[in-house]
């Protein structure tokens, strides 16, 4: 990844002040989540390749984190530190329920020369994880990540500690003048990141996890052009899941589905577009939910009003 500062923006703060707040923010709000995202949907995969997945039922979160950690400990013994990645609607559950709340303890969870308080259950390791990063497969590319059309949701993800290894080859930062960067009077600085992480062989059956049943949309929203004034159309979409689902409309910014915003009381499978919108472009595109909890987004739907 590449960043540019403009020359006039160093005036007061200078290079190194602004830099160092600019790229801290860059690595906290888009390295640390991809890395995150990468390596959880790769032990995610993983668990569902090898059918290491279990069925659970949404409102008895504790039932299925006991039951992953007994699938891990029959595999690794009793003796191995085992860490559970959780949902952050389940991790909720976990923590609104009177009978496990008492269970819940904080301990000391060390991540490499950082020591951090956590909270376990049975000396277990919680660590909750926002849904964007707990999908089973996305696709990477120069704005980022996303979730794959056939990703599912992982509820909780259960490996020994010394389970999986994350290994960075390459993290290096190169900073260039304005009178060397040749794009622009600006400061630029390219990023580069080279990691991935590892199982060991005999490891592979000690990652399990518990996962949405798959949705798969079979119908994408279509773009539409309608007259202004006289408007009276709809847009929708179809899906399948062997979970419950519930449907909730956005409206974005542009063709990208960037700056997405809930439209209120959309939330079922076709809806009606509002009568008043002004000529233009417009773009709609609807997430797809499982069992109340995640899903997948459509495609973006463009309603040019003329």
């Amino acid at each position: 990844r590449s960043l540019q500062i403009d020359r006039e923006d160093m005036d007061e703060t200078g290079v190194a002040n602004l830099a160092g707040k600019i790229l801290g923010e860059y690595v906290r709000t888009k390295v640390v989540p991809e890395c995150d995202a990468y390596v959880l949907s790769k032990l995610g995969g993983l668990a569902v390749t090898r059918s290491n997945t279990i069925n659970g039922d949404v409102k008895k979160p504790f039932e299925a984190l006991c039951k992953l950690i007994n699938e891990v400990q029959s595999q690794v013994g009793y003796d191995e530190e085992l860490v559970a990645f959780v949902d952050g609607y389940m991790f909720a559950q976990l923590q609104n329920s009177d009978e496990v709340s008492k269970m819940i303890t904080v301990s000391d969870f060390k991540q490499g020369e950082i020591s951090l308080k956590v909270k376990s259950i049975n000396g277990v390791a919680i660590i909750p994880v926002v849904s964007e990063r707990m999908k089973t497969a996305y696709t990477f590319g120069a704005n980022g990540f996303t979730p794959a059309e056939k990703s599912r949701e992982i509820y909780m993800l259960v490996t020994p500690k010394s389970g999986a290894h994350l290994v960075k080859k390459t993290e290096n930062m190169r900073i260039f003048t304005p009178e060397q960067n040749i794009d622009a009077d600006a400061y630029k600085f390219d990023y580069r990141i080279y990691y991935d992480v590892f199982v060991q062989k005999s490891g592979l059956d000690a990652v399990w996890a518990w996962v949405s049943p798959e949705v798969v949309i079979t119908g994408q929203p279509v773009s539409i052009e309608v007259t202004e004034g006289a408007i009276d159309e709809t847009i929708s979409v179809s899906a399948q899941s062997d979970g419950q689902l519930t449907y909730q409309w956005y409206k974005a910014e542009n063709e990208n589905g960037t700056g997405g915003v809930k439209v209120k009381g959309a939330n079922s499978a076709t809806y009606a577009l509002p009568e008043d919108l002004k000529s233009g472009k417009h773009y709609y595109y609807v997430s797809v939910i499982v069992n109340g909890i995640a899903g997948i987004k459509s495609e973006i739907a463009t309603v040019t009003v003329s």
